[in-house]
């Protein structure tokens, strides 16, 4: 009898009853909280995603009224080109201006140099700034002249009414036939620039530019990205989303055009020493004003631009000597190389950095001191290191366009193809598209792209001694020869920056920062999922959650234009924390409101909540036992509750319909299953029954091992009848693969034979050496009748030699006997003979067969031998026969489908197959993988592929496909290897072998135990448990039951067999 402590009936019911109400509650709490979330969440998502689509759509407006307002203007120009209508120009730009404020300025370029632009003062407080104009200046007009030989660039500031209220000027080259926006738009009509620094006043933007008709203008439209970015954050700014949202504007390959956030860069540079300069040389920097540096698009992380704005470990060096000597510095960008040299050479550029000093630019000016060393480096795809440049001979290797170098390649290395890029980033697609074998640059320039571009697979080979014999990888400022003084005050500065300043200049550009990415990465979406996106272009204007940073975020990409075919994107990012933690601040109190209301509800949960719960959880449990496949445990849910009874009928029926349904859908699964092994077995004679016995035998054996009590079978069994139905569809698909092998392989019963059996060629030919020693003899009894007795005996003697020769080669087709070296010679001598055909053998050929001849006819009558190997005998493949890795297939295919030579052929050392025909019938096995791996098994029938191939790996890993050991293979599928095994000994219908009797199949099988062919404690078993007896009985002929001694096999090594479950039969007599 239980001690202890009684309660009543209604304190344990009620406090059941409680607990139950508790817990009910506070899953409607957590339910409450769960869907609250998700609420929140999607009204606070739906916001960010109609604010991701208004930032969208306004850029694309901008983009839009830009282009067709460009458009326009250039349609409606065309009557006002005249050099009298100068003023009439002005009023259409003025226009173009009124109607669109977002516009910075527009303007006319023409061919002879001629250009007139008004910019908007009220589109910009910088440009407003820059020019010193009053509050009540409204407009800017720029236009050049010529004075005194020299031209000179005006400016003018205007009222609203175009008055003139300023006005200076300023020696400027500038040619707007030189410029990009000029060009683009001559060549195709209408061009969009990437962003770049605008000549008039350093601030950076767009341009769209169209041309007027058929004539030299090209009309401009300016666009300022401070502008873009202010966009940005004015549609973020709401709670507290803007510090935590990323907004992008940005090209097709990455490049940032304009964000609302930057990524934070390093500390400050270190201060410059003081300049020691000379009187003469500060005077000479007071009358030098300001000087225009080149600055190019995309050599990150030395120079480059982002939206225009000059960035780089160059730019910041001038930054150094601009503070050292107090000379300013305006840069000149959205240039290639070649124009940037043009504009030097052109005097439009005072100074041209980052440039080497070779043959191919030593005529430009004057050198400065280096700058700072770079070595080159070569970047491949292969991981084989490579030291020099030498050895890459006869490659294709691609550079930027205008590398100074590059003449001197194609001198040192005539053999390497040298490809010019416009930039690093095709040249990467090229090599990553297998277009080009490497790229060449400057090795920290590689370092960073593989970075920018997440390149993964790509390495970067340092130290190549001839390329650093030949080229030094000093890099340097170049001035005009006329300007000595300007050379001179250079050299002084960069000699006067510090160790200290060149270590920050390093660590800002070239490093990591603290785990960070340094300020160089501030030029890509620094978010490889979205240049993912936008290069395949899938998930374009859709709301999507993925991981950057390994942190889940939600993002939004949209294409925001497609003007003259440069597509632009905006990305829009918000990371789930964020969002999670305005989620908690909002549901906090209803869900404090709910717990109280719940904590309110527990009496009457006491009273009415057990009528409702108890057959909802019985239905529930009803539904597992559905899901779980327990259709025969389903039972009807005794409740008064109307709806609650109909329910349960329902799940009751459901549950037998379901039911009804799976038994139906396996027959009639299994049956085609049964279909394809019948058509396997019928395709071709010899292996009739093959895969009905396989599974029979396998099942038997598989019996055994889960009644076996001992050893490794102790804890075997199968689960359940899904795991047996599992194991005999595997047995019945175990050769599904053999129904893409040749039929004429398959039962290739002799060495010649292909489609038929050649031997009867052969022997046809051994007819025509019989009737040529007949003719031979008639011949020489004609010409010596006398000695007729001679010649009959040696006539007598060659058909002699001629049918032992045909018999050895006849036996030779058989394969029954070892090919020894001996026998191969004999044979290669007999085939050595010689007969003469007069008839053309390349008449009444197949287009299959003509496609086979690789030599020419010879003239008949011509000599051939008795055996041969032509070449039209080797077949080649006709498919790839490569394997996905992720197959572990590991066969190695040889390099022929096919060789019908006749000498190889007969010389095959056991059998009829050659390694050919062999490795076409083991080819079952991957086709059976391919194949099986392409269907959608469902989970219970999941390990079928993998029992149904695996029938032909051995323990010691020698076996095919997939070269497993013991340890690898499952005790189902070591079933099925000796189950194939012992099938394929004992059957009567294999042509190239006799079925063998039951000893000594048994015998065989047991020195392939021995050998680890399979597992010996399963052989064991398949003796001990008499199921190689019982299968013998149901399917081989009484003349193969002989009688086997299993006893000598059950001791093997003195291991005792395992004792099954089923008593060891009677030993058959012969």
């Amino acid at each position: 009898m239980a001690h202890g402590r009684k309660y009543s009936i209604r304190v344990t019911v009620g406090g059941l009853l409680i607990l139950a109400t508790l817990i009910t509650g506070l899953v409607a709490l957590a339910l409450q909280f769960h869907f609250t979330k998700e609420m929140t969440q999607e009204g606070l998502l739906d916001r960010l995603g109609l604010t991701s689509e208004a930032i969208s759509a306004d850029i694309a407006k901008l983009d839009r009224d830009a282009h067709f307002t460009g458009q326009l203007l250039s349609q409606v120009a065309k009557g006002a080109l005249a050099p009298e209508q100068r003023q009439r120009r002005i009023e259409l730009l003025k226009q173009t201006l009124d109607g669109n404020p977002q516009f910075y300025g527009a303007y006319f370029g023409h061919g002879d140099g001629e250009f007139v632009q008004l910019m908007n003062l009220n589109a910009s407080h910088v440009l407003r700034e820059n020019l010193g104009a009053q509050d009540s200046d409204r407009w800017a007009l720029v236009h050049y002249e010529q004075q005194s030989g020299q031209r000179v660039r005006v400016t003018r500031l205007l009222d609203d009414n175009l008055n003139q209220t300023h006005r200076e000027q300023q020696p400027d080259n500038y040619q707007p036939s030189q410029r990009a926006w000029y060009k683009g738009a001559m060549r195709n009509g209408s061009y969009k620039t990437d962003p770049y620094l605008f000549h008039t006043v350093e601030i950076n933007g767009q341009t769209y530019a169209h041309r007027v008709a058929d004539t030299d203008v090209v009309v401009g439209i300016d666009v300022v990205l401070s502008s873009i970015a202010r966009k940005f954050n004015d549609y973020t700014r709401y709670h507290d989303v803007i510090e935590a949202t990323e907004a992008y504007f940005f090209d097709h390959h990455g490049e940032i055009i304009a964000a609302n956030q930057t990524v934070p860069a390093s500390a400050p540079l270190p201060p410059s020493r003081p300049l020691p300069l000379s009187a003469e040389q500060q005077q000479y920097i007071a009358q030098l004003g300001t000087l225009t540096v080149s600055n190019q698009d995309a050599w990150e992380p030395m120079d480059f631009s982002l939206g225009g704005v000059p960035k780089g470990y160059a730019i910041d060096m001038f930054a150094i000597i601009s503070e050292m000597t107090g000379i300013p510095f305006h840069f000149s960008n959205g240039q290639s190389w070649n124009q940037l040299r043009r504009g030097f050479i052109d005097g439009d550029i005072d100074i041209l950095h980052s440039l080497q000093r070779n043959l191919g630019s030593r005529h430009l000016g004057l050198f400065s001191s280096p700058m700072y060393t770079m070595p080159f480096a070569l970047m491949t795809k292969e991981s084989t290191p490579v030291t020099r440049l030498g050895e890459w001979q006869g490659r294709r290797l691609g550079m930027i366009a205008g590398w100074s170098i590059i003449p001197a390649l194609r001198t040192h290395y005539p053999h390497l193809e040298v490809v010019e890029f416009y930039d690093l980033k095709p040249a990467f697609d090229a090599l990553r598209d297998g277009q080009i074998d490497g790229v060449i640059d400057a090795s920290d320039v590689l370092r960073y792209k593989v970075s920018q571009y997440y390149f993964g697979d790509a390495t970067i080979h340092e130290n190549l001694s001839d390329l650093d014999n030949r080229y030094d990888g000093h890099f340097y400022l170049v001035v005009n020869s006329e300007k000595s003084q300007l050379h001179q005050i250079l050299n002084l500065a960069l000699a006067n920056i510090s160790q200290e300043q060149r270590t920050a200049l390093a660590q800002k550009w070239l490093q990591a920062e603290n785990g960070r990415p340094s300020a160089r990465f501030a030029s890509i979406v620094p978010h490889k999922a979205v240049l993912d996106i936008i290069e395949r272009e899938e998930g374009l204007g859709q709301l999507q959650r993925l991981t950057l940073n390994k942190e889940p975020a939600y993002v939004y990409v949209e294409h925001v234009g497609n003007f003259n075919q440069l597509k632009d994107y905006i990305a829009v990012i918000l990371p789930e924390s964020h969002v999670d933690q305005l989620v908690l601040q909002r549901i906090a109190p209803s869900a404090l409101v709910t717990a109280a209301i719940i904590l309110a509800l527990l009496p009457l949960a006491w009273a009415f909540s057990r009528p409702i719960v108890r057959p909802i959880l019985q239905l529930r449990r009803a539904t597992i036992q559905i899901e779980k496949r327990q259709f025969d445990q389903v039972e009807p849910v005794q409740t008064n509750i109307k709806e609650l009874d109909d329910l349960s009928r329902s799940v009751n029926q459901m549950a037998d319909t379901i039911n009804a349904h799976e038994k139906a859908q396996q027959a009639f699964i299994e049956s085609f299953i049964e279909l394809i092994a019948n058509a396997i077995d019928d395709k071709s004679p010899y292996t009739a029954g093959h895969c009905h016995r396989v599974p029979e035998l396998g099942l038997m054996l598989a019996q055994a091992a889960e009644q076996c009590q001992e050893g490794q079978f102790a804890g075997f069994a199968f689960a359940n009848e899904d795991e047996r139905r599992e194991f005999r569809i595997a047995a019945w698909l175990h050769d599904c693969g053999k129904i893409t092998t040749p039929e004429h392989i398959v039962d290739k019963g002799s060495k010649l034979e292909a489609i038929y059996n050649r031997i009867h060629e052969v022997r046809m030919r051994f007819e025509v050496l019989w009737r040529d020693a007949e003719l031979d003899a008639l011949k020489q009894l004609a010409d010596a009748p006398e000695k007729e007795a001679d010649i009959q005996a040696r006539l007598a003697e060659r058909q002699q030699q001629l049918q032992e020769q045909y018999a050895f080669v006849a036996n030779c087709n058989v394969g029954g006997e070892f090919f020894d070296e001996a026998r191969i010679e004999k044979l290669h001598d007999i085939g050595a003979q010689t007969w003469l055909r007069h008839f053309d053998d390349r008449i009444g050929l197949s287009p299959q067969e003509e496609t086979l001849l690789c030599d020419d006819a010879r003239p008949l009558p011509a000599v051939e031998p008795l055996l041969a190997d032509r070449p039209e005998h080797k077949v080649s493949a006709r498919h790839d026969r490569e394997n996905d890795p992720a197959l572990g297939i590991t066969m190695v295919a040889p390099l022929l489908e096919q060789n019908l030579g006749e000498l190889y052929n007969l010389s095959v050392g056991r059998g009829t197959l050659t390694a050919e025909d062999r490795y076409r019938i083991n080819e079952h096995m991957v086709s059976g993988i391919k194949m099986l791996a392409s269907l959608p098994f469902p989970p219970e029938l999941s390990r079928v592929p993998r029992y149904a191939t695996s029938h032909h790996e051995t323990l010691d890993g020698k076996g095919y496909p997939r070269g497993l050991v013991g340890e690898q293979m499952s005790i189902p599928e070591q079933i099925l290897v000796l189950s194939d095994i012992f099938e394929a000994l004992t059957a009567s219908d294999r042509p190239y072998k006799r079925a063998k009797p039951l000893s000594v199949a048994i015998d065989i099988m047991h020195k392939m135990a021995l050998n680890r062919h399979f597992d010996p404690a399963l052989f064991r078993l398949f003796l001990s448990s008499g199921t190689y007896l019982r299968y013998a009985r149901a399917h081989l002929a009484p003349e193969q039951i002989d009688h086997v001694d299993i006893g000598k096999y059950l001791k093997t090594e003195g291991a005792d067999a395992p004792k099954a479950a089923v008593s060891q039969p009677e030993h058959m007599t012969e």
